[in-house]
C-alpha cells in the first residue's frame, strides 16, 4: 500500500487534504480494487505531509499578525501586501523548525506547497485559486532547502489575506467565519529535463460535463482540460486540449488545421530548477524533434503539413512540418498500457460514487517502466451551474437590440439590467502596455462601486488572461459583482469559453453568466453607437487618475441612457442564441 498523508501538529488539516484522503480511501476501498485491479498499479497519491493549522495559529501570534490580518478584510492591496510581508519576515518557533526537518531529510525532490484552509474546497465553495500554491526545487544546502520550503510555507499563510480570498469570502459570506491555515507539503510529479522540472501531463477532470459542444457529447462522461507541463496551465485562462471522456476525439473548436492549431497549447509552465521558480516556455525548448524531446512526448504531438495536421506513424519527424500540441495519438489509441480516456472516466466515476456527488479533481501523468502513472493531487465537489428552462426568445425591433450571440451560448436571464460597463476594444488594444494592467484595476473599482447593482461587463477578447495583450487582465475581486461577463472577438482577439479553470468555475459559482459574442458574423448585432454615446464614469470614480481612463472604459446607465427603459438578457443554449435588447 502507498504511504498514507501525515500530519504535523495537532489542529484542522483542512478543506484539500480532507479531500485528498478521502479520494485515496476512495481509489483503495476493497469495493473498488475489485472492479478495477489496475487501479493499484496505475493510480498513486504523491507522498504528502500536512502541516496542521494549530501551527498557522502560532506562527500568527508569535510574530504579532493578527492586527494586520484584521486589516485584510477592507480588501485593499495595500493592506495585503503589509501583511505577505510581515509573514516573509516572521519566524518559526525553534521546535517547529524541528519537526520540519525530518521532511528534507526524508523528501530530497521538487515539491509542491498547496493551501489547505478551513473553508477551502466545500460543497459550492471550492476557493479555486484565491489560495497559494508554491512549486520549490528543494535543492542546494540544507540551508537553502529550509529557506525555500519555510518562505513557500509563509507565502501559502499569507495567501489567506489576499485580496481575491477575502471578496471571495465576502461574497459568498464566510468573512465573518474564522478561517485558518493548514498545509500540504508534496512530492511534485515530473521528472528534471534541460534544468526543467515537470510533468509528462497534467491537468483537470469533471465527472459532469457542463460545456458540451455537441450532440454526441454526455454530460455524465465527464470532461477533463490536460495540458503538457505543470497543471497551473490548464487552470489559467491559457490553451489546453479538452476532450469528453465518451467522445475524446471531438472538439469544440473544429477540425480544421487552422483552428486546431489556434486553440492547441504553446506555451508551458515548468519549474527552473537553478532558479527555484516557475518559468513559461514555448514547447520548442524541450522538443526538438520526435527523438529530441522530454522522455514520453513524442506521443503528444501531431505535425501540420499545410492544411493537413495528421499523428506522425514513428519518431521520424518530417523537418519542414510543424509540431502541435494536439494529444491526438493517445486519446485515439491504447498507449503506455492503458486507454487514457476510459481511465479517467472510470476514476471520476468512482470517485463520484464516493463523495457521493458530481467531482473535479486535479491530476498529473507520468511513465514508469512503459506504463502510465496517474496521480490524484486533489478531489473536491464541483458546483455547477443550475439548469434552467429557457425563456422563449422575445420579438425585439431591430433598433432596440444592443447585441445578439450565437455561438457557444448558455441558457439564462437578466432582466432590467441598470448598468453597463464597457471596455472600448479600440482604445484598449492601442492603450500602452505598461497601462493594461491599470485598466484592470480600474474596473475593479467600478466593480466595488457598483456592488448591489444588477450591472454587465463588456470587455474585447479574453477577461482575466494572463497575456495583456488578449484581453483585460483582471482578477475575481475585480469582476465578482457583475451579473453578466461578455467577451467580444475582435479580429485575432478571440474569446475562449476556457471551461474548467478557475476563473470559469469562479463565474458558475457565483451565478455570473459567461457570454461570447462574435460581432462580424453574419446575422450577428452589435449596436456600437450606443455604448459611445452616454457615459456616466466620472460620476462614479472621481480620482483624477481613474479619470484618465474613462474614453476608454465607459459607464452606460441605462434608464438615464434611454428616458427611463433598462436592457434585458434572455439566452437560450438549446437553440443557441442570445439577445440583449432594451424595453
Amino acid at each position: 500500500m502507498q504511504p498514507a498523508i501525515r500530519v504535523i501538529g495537532n489542529g484542522a488539516i483542512g478543506g484539500k487534504a480532507s479531500g485528498y484522503w478521502k479520494a485515496r480511501q476512495v481509489i483503495f476501498s476493497e469495493l473498488t480494487l475489485a472492479k478495477h485491479p489496475e487501479f493499484e498499479r496505475m493510480i498513486y497519491f504523491p507522498r504528502t505531509i500536512c502541516i496542521a493549522t494549530d501551527l498557522f495559529d502560532e506562527f500568527i501570534t508569535i510574530n504579532n499578525l493578527n492586527d494586520l490580518l484584521e486589516k485584510c478584510r477592507s480588501g485593499k492591496q495595500q493592506d495585503y501586501q503589509k501583511f505577505e510581508q510581515a509573514c516573509i519576515m516572521g519566524h518559526f518557533p525553534n521546535e517547529v523548525e524541528e519537526k520540519f526537518s525530518e521532511i528534507w531529510e526524508s523528501m530530497q525532490y521538487p515539491l509542491a506547497v498547496r493551501s489547505s484552509s478551513v473553508l477551502e474546497d466545500q460543497t459550492g465553495t471550492s476557493f479555486a485559486g484565491k489560495y497559494a500554491t508554491i512549486f520549490i526545487s528543494n535543492s542546494g544546502t540544507k540551508e537553502e532547502r529550509w529557506q525555500q520550503l519555510s518562505s513557500a510555507i509563509k507565502l501559502v499563510y499569507a495567501s489567506i489575506g489576499s485580496p481575491n480570498s477575502i471578496e471571495y469570502r465576502r461574497k459568498h459570506g464566510y468573512l465573518d467565519q474564522e478561517e485558518k491555515m493548514a498545509v500540504m507539503i508534496q512530492r511534485a510529479v515530473g521528472q528534471e529535463y534541460n534544468g526543467y522540472f515537470f510533468p509528462l501531463l497534467a491537468g483537470v477532470g469533471f465527472s459532469q460535463n457542463g460545456y458540451c459542444w455537441h450532440e454526441e457529447v454526455r454530460k455524465e462522461d465527464g470532461l477533463v482540460r490536460v495540458v503538457f507541463g505543470l497543471g497551473t496551465r490548464a487552470v489559467g485562462r491559457g490553451y489546453a486540449r479538452i476532450f469528453s471522456t465518451g467522445n475524446p476525439t471531438s472538439r469544440p473548436e473544429g477540425y480544421g488545421a487552422q483552428a486546431i492549431e489556434k486553440y492547441s497549447q504553446a506555451t508551458m509552465d515548468v519549474l527552473d530548477i537553478k532558479a527555484n521558480s516557475l518559468k513559461s516556455i514555448n514547447f520548442c525548448d524541450v522538443v526538438k524533434d520526435g527523438f529530441e524531446c522530454y522522455p514520453g512526448a513524442e506521443k503528444l504531438f501531431s505535425l501540420r503539413d499545410g492544411q493537413t495536421i495528421y499523428v506522425p506513424a514513428t519518431r521520424f519527424w518530417e523537418p519542414n512540418h510543424r509540431p502541435v500540441l494536439t494529444f491526438d495519438a493517445i486519446l485515439a489509441h491504447p498507449w503506455a498500457g492503458t486507454y487514457y480516456p476510459k481511465l479517467m472516466r472510470d476514476v471520476m466515476q468512482i470517485l463520484e460514487e464516493g463523495f457521493n456527488c458530481p467531482i473535479d479533481m486535479e491530476f498529473a501523468g507520468e511513465i514508469e517502466n512503459g506504463e502510465f502513472r496517474l496521480n490524484i493531487l486533489q478531489a473536491r465537489p464541483l458546483t455547477q451551474r443550475e439548469e434552467q428552462n429557457p425563456e422563449e426568445m422575445p420579438d425585439v425591433k431591430h433598433e432596440d437590440i444592443l447585441l445578439t450571440a450565437g455561438k457557444d451560448v448558455p441558457t439564462g436571464s437578466i432582466h432590467n439590467i441598470e448598468y453597463i460597463v464597457y471596455v472600448d476594444a479600440d482604445e484598449y488594444f492601442s492603450c500602452p502596455m505598461d497601462e493594461r494592467h491599470t485598466v484592470a484595476r480600474v474596473v475593479g473599482n467600478l466593480n466595488r462601486m457598483l456592488a448591489g447593482k444588477k450591472f454587465i461587463l463588456i470587455g474585447p477578447g479574453r477577461w482575466g488572461s494572463a497575456k495583456i495583450e488578449l484581453g483585460v487582465p483582471a482578477v475575481y475581486s475585480e469582476i465578482c459583482n457583475t451579473s453578466m461577463l461578455v467577451e467580444m472577438a475582435v479580429g485575432r482577439y478571440a474569446p475562449e469559453v476556457s471551461f474548467g479553470t478557475h476563473f470559469f468555475q469562479d463565474l458558475i459559482e457565483d451565478g455570473i453568466i459567461y457570454v461570447p459574442v462574435f460581432p462580424d458574423e453574419e446575422g450577428s448585432v452589435f449596436n456600437e453607437s450606443f455604448f459611445r454615446k452616454h457615459n456616466v464614469f466620472t460620476d462614479l470614480l472621481t480620482d483624477p487618475h481613474d479619470r484618465w481612463f474613462a474614453k476608454l472604459i465607459r459607464v452606460i446607465h441605462v434608464p438615464t441612457a434611454t428616458g427611463g427603459r433598462y436592457a434585458h438578457a434572455v439566452l437560450n443554449g438549446v437553440i443557441e442564441k442570445g439577445v440583449i435588447y432594451l424595453k
